[in-house]
């Protein structure tokens, strides 16, 4: 017989399959009377989507002119010509990327001007990356990757590096951090994307090798045809400066918005990237809303902005959102008076984000309050929940590498609890005193507050289904929602998994242990 195991506030295991009455089919909404929010991404009629299909580049600059010419040649499928003037740059065969060229900039006073792109930005979304490599190790100095100014100098946007970190200027510096260092004479890749927000602020979304470093939801550009767009330096009213010292590959320029899987696609998986002259990257669906299946209650991203929205991706064998430590969901929900009890369950994957800066404080959801109002989330090393001031962690070392499993949180003062299924569970002690305030509204992904300090913190992984009660379960009611998540999303102890699986890896309707 398989081990059995106990969650704290818990002292049974119970056992479901086809002998049971109890059979996760049976689960419905009135199964539980207290099931007041119901978020299922695997059900299309409650899932609106949407594609976000980039097009073909605007622009495509691969580098390989070579030779002694002035000219960087818009290589893009679109046919645009929108070619650039090169000032003082070398082509470099032994610092690229991909081909056979690099362009190669001095630090002092290598530039590309195109300024008409600029009048293809107006008044739309754009995202633009580059392969960059610094020519000096360690430098602080602001280096310009590129720039948009007006005809006086006047910054639009600025997208640079600086203090060895990439960083987007306009007015200030804008961001809630930045975590990738550059300066080290490695490759990387980094770009932009830029949403427009109307009179609520412009998004900026900064990404290094791939995965989403910084963002800023209050932005305002105005991108006008008289602009100036620089590679390399900005421009500065007659003259040019704040030069980049080094080597640049593959610039692409889309008039549209990219999603961080599109992201993710251009950056290739740090190998060389896709000839954009003679293909595109995919069209990506997101979830532009996620409407709860017993009342009427909606989620969906800041604005309706798509490229914030969760990608619909599957997740053994069912579609669930994917958040890539952007993408992030927020609306309204019912629990009671908003007081505790409150009882979150979760069929959740947690993502291998790579590298420890990559997984500091992730927030699954957040029940809508500055105070941590019922905050599920992941810190390196630990998954826990908050209340008030205080939480509890698993300290379970199976979250950094990424896990598919059943995550359950009860806020409940003292009795407060997290269990994963998989792994174990631990309470807050009940000498602790912790919040006592239940859920409000419900972000997916991040945490409440939308701001340059805790816009940050989001979730890396993926969410097939979510439920919520306004009381604490007893016993058989928590056996009954986690197995009904166990049974549909194929979650199973690894050391019962050849009891409930065939041969080729499909579940079987068949006893299995529940922890309880």
């Amino acid at each position: 017989m398989p081990r059995k195991e106990r969650m704290a506030g818990h002292g049974q295991v119970s056992n479901f399959g086809p002998d049971n009455p109890k059979k996760w089919e049976t689960f419905n909404s009135s199964s539980i009377s207290e099931l007041v929010n119901w978020i299922d991404f695997s059900d299309p009629d409650y899932i609106t989507t949407t594609a976000v299909n980039p097009g073909n580049p605007l622009a495509y600059y691969n580098m390989e002119e070579g030779g002694s010419g002035t000219a960087l040649t818009d290589r893009s499928q679109a046919g645009n010509n929108l070619n650039g003037v090169i000032s003082n740059g070398t082509w470099n065969s032994t610092h690229k990327k991909s081909g056979t060229y690099s362009l190669q900039f001095n630090g002092s006073s290598t530039s590309v001007e195109i300024d008409e792109l600029c009048d293809d930005m107006v008044s739309t979304d754009w995202s633009m990356f580059a392969w960059v490599k610094t020519g000096d190790d360690g430098s602080t100095a602001f280096r310009t990757i590129f720039g948009i100014n007006d005809s006086s100098g006047g910054n639009r946007i600025l997208f640079a590096m600086h203090e060895g970190k990439v960083k987007i200027y306009d007015t200030e510096y804008r961001g809630y951090k930045w975590n990738v260092s550059i300066n080290d004479e490695d490759w990387h890749h980094v770009g932009m994307v830029y949403t427009i927000g109307g009179g609520s602020g412009d998004v900026y979304r900064i990404y290094v090798d791939g995965v989403l470093d910084s963002t800023y939801e209050g932005g305002q550009v105005v991108v006008a045809d008289t602009d100036k767009f620089t590679i390399g330096a900005e421009y500065d009213g007659g003259t040019l400066g704040d030069f980049w010292n080094g080597y640049m590959d593959d610039v692409v320029v889309f008039d549209s918005a990219i999603t961080a899987e599109q992201v993710k696609e251009l950056y290739n998986n740090g190998g060389t990237p896709p000839d954009l002259t003679s293909e595109t990257i995919e069209s990506d669906t997101v979830v532009l809303q996620a409407v709860c299946k017993i009342t009427d209650r909606n989620w969906g991203p800041l604005r309706s902005t798509k490229v914030i929205a969760p990608s619909w991706q599957l997740i053994n064998g069912r579609k669930a959102a994917k958040f890539m430590r952007g993408e992030y969901l927020t609306g309204s929900l019912t629990a009671g008076s908003y007081v505790q009890p409150n009882t979150i369950i979760m069929a959740i994957e947690l993502a291998n984000t790579g590298s420890t800066y990559n997984m500091a404080w992730e927030y699954i959801c957040d029940g809508d309050d500055v105070t941590y109002r019922n905050n599920v989330g992941r810190q390196p090393y630990n998954l826990g929940l908050w209340a008030g001031n205080t939480g509890a962690n698993l300290t379970k070392e199976h979250y950094i590498t990424g896990s598919l499993d059943i995550v359950s949180s009860l806020f409940y003062q003292y009795s407060s609890y997290i269990n994963a299924y998989i792994t174990g569970s631990t309470g807050i002690e009940g000498t602790v005193t912790v919040g006592t305030k239940g859920m409000q509204g419900f972000f997916i992904g991040e945490r409440y507050s939308i701001d340059t300090t805790n816009g940050a913190l989001r979730f890396s992984g993926s969410i097939g289904e979510i439920l919520v009660f306004d009381k604490a379960l007893s016993p058989d009611e928590y056996t009954l929602a986690t197995t009904y998540l166990a049974n549909k999303w194929k979650i199973f102890k690894d050391d019962n998994i050849a009891s409930v699986l065939e041969p080729d890896g499909t579940a079987l309707s068949t006893t299995f242990d529940i922890l309880t």
